[in-house]
């Protein structure tokens, strides 16, 4: 399910940076020709955000988790 909203995104990724709080690294890079995140954890998981604009704005946030898609990165 999508969570829309500026206050309902920002609480989501709160409580996430909170729950992991000192366990992560992060660093900045393009995916698929959009700004980008990748975020992974000390257990070796990793999450990659991109962020979709309009006018100035992030219009759309996209998360992948699966290890098969974040493999060439």
């Amino acid at each position: 399910m999508p969570v829309v909203g500026f206050e309902q995104v920002l609480k989501l990724h709160q409580n996430v940076i909170n729950m992991h709080a000192g366990k992560f690294t992060y660093s900045f890079l393009m995916v698929n020709g959009l700004p980008g995140i990748r975020i992974c954890l000390d257990e070796g998981i990793q999450y990659v955000y991109s962020f979709a604009y309009r006018d100035h704005k992030i219009e759309a946030i996209y998360t992948v988790a699966n290890p098969e898609k974040l493999r060439h990165l």
